[in-house]
Formats: C-alpha cells, structure tokens, sequence
C-alpha cells in the first residue's frame, strides 16, 4: 500500500494518492461489504417480523422500511401491442 501527499490545500486539507495492490484492495472490499451485512442485520432487529407485511413490503405498515407508499393496480405485464419478437429479433 502506497500513500502519497499530492498537495496542500490552502484550507487546510490536503490531496493524498493511495495505490493498493489487488489483494490489498480485495481486502477492503470484502471488509466494507461484511460491515454493511452486520450494520444491515443488527438494523433488522429493530423489527417484529410478525408486524411485517412480507408480501408486499412496500406499503407502508407501521414497521416498513420503505415508509407508507400505493401499491400499483396496473399490471407490470408488456401491453397487448408487445411482441416477443421485438426482443429477441
């Protein structure tokens, strides 16, 4: 791992280069992606599974993560005008 002063800003800060090497950056990536799983499941625990609605998590119970929102009537289904052969070619 390599840390290097660029420059001195003139607000106090300053502008630094960092080089890893693959196996430094793996390191950190795997680091950073274990804590966001951790900080993800301890968050979870603030919650009554029994008071979720797991169905469609999206509508707002009091327990919701994603706050009160409507669920669309419309089908997510392509129109009636929609043709396969338009995707595949």
């Amino acid at each position: 791992m390599e840390f290097k002063l660029i420059k001195e800003n003139e607000d106090g800060s300053a502008d630094y280069q960092l080089h890893l090497e693959d196996e430094e950056a793996q390191d950190i990536i795997r680091s950073v992606i274990m804590r966001a799983l951790y900080l993800a499941a301890e968050d979870g625990k603030k919650y009554d599974p029994g008071e979720l609605d797991l169905v469609y998590p999206a509508s707002g119970g009091k327990d919701s993560v994603h706050g009160s929102c409507e669920q669309s009537s419309e089908s997510e289904q392509p129109g009636d005008s929609f043709k396969t052969s338009q995707v595949l070619g």
